[in-house]
């Protein structure tokens, strides 16, 4: 192929052209792993989520493994705790990575001012960073709390509880 510019036997630029939007995407993606101030930390370092290989596990700001990729789903860091499934149940990682909250919900939402939604079996309810129910799983959903309230919906109506349920 000749080269559109010059006719030369050059690279073409439309293949110029994709290499160098090949490089933006890359270096977009780079950019991203940078570590923000909100980043949660495993063993003093800010870790992210990742997926290789179909699995998630998580890696530090060097890009080196904290977590092995073992789960089917996982989440950044919120408020020391990482959101992780593994078959279909669901649970938490702690700053050293290790299962802080058991895997053993059906759901797990991140957690947001001190609670994380939950589900077993339809009910949903929230717990605490550590692993008590603070709200009884009694709602059809939960969202995470906002300002110190979570909506939720019982009986095909809309609300918001507080951090004990009322």
């Amino acid at each position: 192929q000749k080269c559109a510019l010059c006719g030369c036997a050059r690279t073409p630029v439309a293949t110029i052209l994709r290499r160098l939007l090949q490089l933006c995407t890359t270096i977009t993606w780079l950019v991203s792993w940078v570590p923000d101030a909100h980043a949660e930390q495993i063993g003093g370092e800010p870790c992210f989520a990742v997926s290789i290989g179909g699995r998630k596990g998580y890696v530090d700001q060097a890009g080196l493994m904290v977590v092995p990729p073992r789960y089917d789903w996982a989440a950044d860091f919120r408020e020391g705790r990482g959101t992780v499934s593994l078959k279909w149940k669901w649970g938490f990682l702690d700053t050293a990575g290790e299962e802080a909250i058991p895997l053993v919900y059906d759901w797990a939402g991140n957690f947001s001012e001190g609670l994380a939604p939950v589900a077993v079996d339809g009910a949903w309810g929230y717990v605490d960073r550590q692993g008590r129910v603070a709200v009884p799983l009694t709602f059809q959903y939960a969202s995470p709390f906002i300002q110190g309230s979570g909506r939720v919906q019982s009986q095909g109506k809309w609300g918001y509880v507080d951090g004990s349920g009322d």
